[in-house]
């Protein structure tokens, strides 16, 4: 192996066990503050401008939708033009997004988590699960995202090392 190979291997693991900490402890990740937090967060605020036009449930629902889906997009890009260690790597970003939504929607019933712009806003996740009968499955609900959050770590950790290793791009 290479000193590339080596240098890719030591950032993924560090990387993962980073994120692990989040995934571990996922009340930790809604008070990190960190580069990643405020990166998902204008893609979430955005979500709910882009997708304004469709009205206010869906603007509601992009919010969440955006901060999870341009990683993925990015994911998916990446893994296209044959860029398969970045691809694999992005997908811990897709973890944090997904953590992030996760412990939004567990917030739904009980409306903790300050949000930007104060008591006065919506709290996304309440409002969606409210309007169609679901504030009863919030912890259903958010443990599913928690488990798409686990897939995404997996595939990413697994698959960075993998392609390091390999060195396959």
């Amino acid at each position: 192996m290479n000193k590339v190979q080596y240098f890719k291997i030591l950032i993924s693991t560090l990387t993962a066990l980073y994120i692990f900490g989040f995934i571990s402890h996922p009340e930790l990740k809604s008070l990190d503050g960190g580069i990643i937090d405020t990166i998902n967060l204008i893609f979430h605020e955005a979500g709910h401008w882009i997708f304004y036009i469709g009205g206010q449930t869906i603007s509601i629902l992009m919010g969440s939708g955006t901060e999870v889906l341009i990683p993925g997009i990015c994911a998916i890009h990446l893994y296209l033009t044959n860029q398969k260690y970045s691809s694999f790597f992005i997908l811990y970003w897709l973890t944090t997004a997904l953590i992030d939504v996760a412990v939004y929607i567990n917030d739904a019933a009980y409306m903790n988590l300050p949000l930007l712009g104060g008591d006065s806003v919506i709290h996304d996740w309440n409002y969606l699960l409210t309007k169609f009968n679901l504030l009863s499955f919030t912890h259903s609900i958010s443990n599913l995202c928690f488990f798409f959050a686990y897939i995404a770590f997996t595939t990413a950790f697994i698959g960075t090392i993998y392609t390091a290793y390999k060195n396959t791009d």
